[in-house]
């Protein structure tokens, strides 16, 4: 099975077997207005950024590490 692009929306079928949002209770309603309420997203983001960026600059200290043949910087006296 091929792997999902993670930015492709899934897809679900046939359109016309979809429910329409006024067809909804109001509960379900009100469940699927918190989930369009972006409100809160931006923390979420910056966060993740913040996590990737530092965990990339781990693996390019890393590689270096590893190219050099250095097997552990803490006892070789260089700050990465």
């Amino acid at each position: 099975m091929p792997q999902k692009d993670p930015f492709a929306p899934y897809d679900i079928g046939d359109p016309l077997s979809a429910i329409p949002y006024e067809a909804l209770a109001p509960e379900e309603q009100a469940v699927v207005d918190r989930g369009r309420n972006a409100d809160g997203w931006r923390q979420v983001h910056d966060a993740y950024g913040a996590a990737t960026a530092e965990r990339a600059r781990q693996a390019r200290a890393e590689a270096a590490a590893h190219q050099l043949g250095v097997t552990g910087l803490a006892t070789e006296g260089v700050v990465p």
